[in-house]
């Protein structure tokens, strides 16, 4: 066993923060919870009562393979490893890994044999000295530091270890529910799984590839690189017995998502855990009576507990597990260079220390709250839970509902609700552009506000004139984009696509596709802009990765309507199809998004990908894998948008062209 002095740890890191950086994060708001020290438990603590400044600390325990976890060597060099983190600091830097500090390394299979009581004894010993109080030499003075473990975080088989429930007697006060354990890779995915079960394979309300097509066009924001995989039959197949009849299940995840959402929350009110407490009881019952047929697991049952342990310890992302399971990965790439077992745990803990020293030496990389490379981005393109993390300030606090305080109408959502209405009623009276572009100006900020988290599909159902009206899509993409001057149709059919032409010309690059086609004549602009964007898609490099042909990806561009099928029948059709594209009937174009046809006018194809670029902006969707490079090309070069970073050999290329 290695045991590393949490006094001495503490001391550095205190000297290397200076005191003014650890602060108790004292209560500023009447009924509001953001980290312990808003909590009961701090109220009510008797060391914190008389030493307000004191330290609180949290420990977390957990095991760790070293070696292949295939390998035969798995149990006997697997790692018990015991971490502390100091809460007083602020959130957002103590989620960085530089502030979680081993404390104890051990041979699991001697926890198994001793138990806790002789591993934790020297943690203990200092503990006790911490909460009486104790001298430390920091920056040349001598501070007494008090200090007491306030929270202790791990997964259910450490912790039931850890505090003995299996014995006749224990104590919870200061045990953690875990909500990555408990939701994330407990009841959210087990409930999805049935309910989609339900929806897909037995009602068919949707297709696999259907709800596949969807999950490829959201917008993930921050987390698009963990975007989930595609679903599979085999995946939702199951031996479970057949499902009750109800149509209550999107109520079940929808109910499910509300948890969640309260319980991932950074900030919580006492009136919202009691609006969590009601919503964890419908859904649970809601669970046991459409699917009698399935067991509730513990980690469901689990969930009754978060409101009371939030008031108790405050909101559940400052103890979770997530960023302390990030700390094994150092330790684990160590031995894995090591190869030396000896005493692994003396290795571990000297390059830790190591390590420790090298980040409070410089101390930026610590007080930082950035977390990972970025991206330049507009506050309207955000989705809104980012937004809301990110203290964008997109509405005001107010007591029991949210208002759009920066909406210059300041509308109601009532009146909002009117002004939906009052444009459906246009669809069946004779067309007003100017009072149909004067209600959707005035519900724009809460429209953009929730279009960030729905299909594209239920926004033009709310605002079908999107679909009519083309000069809405133009309007909405300005008041996003405020930068944007641009009149990409007119440099198509004007400059653009003349110069790619006379850049194969010079370069004998796909000359088979542009054949003899007139750039100096205005007869067919239509054909040349279309040339001209085949072109492109042949020219631009692929992305890493994601390889596709580009015969394959121009059918994600545009297609024709068949012969014999009308537009109605079109969209009827299944189409698994990633959306948007540009829909030919003719003489006439539609960009098809998520089963409706939005209207291009005037009809040419140069304002088609105009208005099939649009969108992906309005909606909030992201550009298909296949035309990812073309979108990228046009957003940063031509539109001059922020958000996408061409690559460098497109950018040779664009250079190229524009000699031309």
């Amino acid at each position: 066993m290695q045991y590393i002095p949490i006094l001495e740890t503490i001391s550095m890191v205190i000297s290397k923060y200076s005191v003014d950086k650890i602060d108790n994060n004292v209560l500023t708001k009447l009924n509001k919870l953001t980290c312990y020290s808003d909590a009961e438990q701090y109220k009510n603590h008797p060391l914190y009562k008389k030493h307000p400044d004191a330290l609180q600390l949290q420990l977390y325990c957990d095991d760790f393979e070293t070696v292949n976890p295939l390998g035969s060597k798995t149990k006997v060099h697997k790692v018990c490893a015991v971490y502390l983190s100091i809460k007083n600091v602020n959130i957002k830097k103590c989620s960085k890994l530089t502030n979680i500090n081993p404390v104890i390394y051990c041979f699991s299979a001697d926890v198994a044999k001793y138990g806790y009581e002789k591993l934790l004894k020297p943690l203990i010993k200092d503990l006790v000295a911490l909460e009486k109080g104790v001298t430390l030499y920091i920056n040349g003075n001598y501070i007494c530091i008090y200090g007491a473990v306030v929270m202790w975080s791990g997964d259910n088989l450490a912790l039931h270890q850890i505090f003995g429930f299996k014995l006749q007697y224990f104590s919870v006060h200061n045990i953690c529910p875990d909500s990555m354990h408990d939701i994330l890779e407990g009841c959210l995915q087990y409930e999805l799984k049935i309910v989609l079960h339900r929806l897909l394979l037995i009602d068919c309300l949707l297709t696999i590839e259907e709800l596949n097509g969807r999950l490829q066009t959201f917008n993930f924001g921050i987390d698009k690189k963990n975007r989930p995989l595609q679903i599979t039959r085999k995946k939702l197949v199951s031996k479970d017995k057949r499902l009750d009849t109800d149509n209550q299940y999107f109520h079940l995840i929808h109910l499910l998502l509300e948890i969640c959402g309260i319980i991932f929350a950074p900030k919580a009110t006492v009136h919202l855990i009691t609006y969590l407490t009601e919503v964890i009881s419908i859904h649970h019952k809601l669970f046991t009576k459409i699917f009698s047929g399935h067991t509730v697991i513990p980690k469901q049952y689990f969930l009754v507990h978060y409101p009371s342990k939030i008031l108790q310890l405050g909101p559940s992302p400052n103890y979770w597990c997530m960023r302390f399971e990030g700390k094994h990965a150092p330790a684990k790439e160590q031995c894995h260079i090591l190869h030396n077992f000896k005493n692994v745990f003396k290795s571990i803990a000297w390059r830790q220390q190591i390590q420790l020293h090298l980040d409070l030496s410089n101390l930026a990389s610590i007080l930082s709250t950035e977390v990972g490379p970025g991206i330049e981005i507009m506050p309207a393109c955000l989705p809104l839970p980012e937004a809301v993390f990110g203290e964008i300030p997109l509405y005001e606090e107010c007591d029991g509902f949210i208002a759009f305080g920066d909406d210059p109408a300041e509308i109601s959502n009532e009146e909002y609700d009117l002004i939906k209405t009052k444009l459906l009623h246009l669809i069946y009276t004779d067309r007003n552009e100017n009072e149909i572009v004067e209600l959707m100006n005035k519900s724009r900020l809460c429209r953009q506000l929730w279009i960030q988290n729905d299909l594209a599909n239920r926004v033009l159902e709310e605002f079908p004139r999107f679909m009519d009206t083309p000069l809405l899509l133009n309007d909405e993409f300005q008041s996003i984009n405020q930068s944007y001057v641009e009149n990409i149709p007119v440099l198509l059919e004007t400059k653009i696509s003349k110069q790619i032409i006379a850049y194969c010309r010079l370069t004998g690059k796909c000359i088979d596709i542009i054949g003899d086609i007139d750039t100096e004549g205005n007869s067919n602009t239509d054909a040349l802009v279309l040339k001209s964007l085949k072109v492109l898609v042949y020219l631009l490099p692929t992305m890493g990765k994601y390889r596709v042909s580009a015969g394959a990806a121009m059918l994600f561009l545009i297609e024709e309507l068949k012969d014999g099928e009308t537009l109605e029948m079109f969209l009827n059709r299944s189409n698994p199809k990633q959306q948007p594209f540009i829909l030919s009937c003719g003489s006439s174009f539609f960009v098809v998004c998520d089963g409706k046809a939005i209207i291009v006018k005037p009809s040419k194809v140069s304002v088609a990908f105009d208005c099939l670029f649009k969108p992906f902006f309005v909606f909030n969707l992201e550009y298909p894998k296949q035309l990812q490079i073309l979108y990228n090309f046009f957003q940063e070069l031509f539109y001059k948008l922020p958000g996408s970073v061409a690559s460098t050999k497109a950018r040779k290329l664009f250079e190229e062209i524009s000699h031309m």
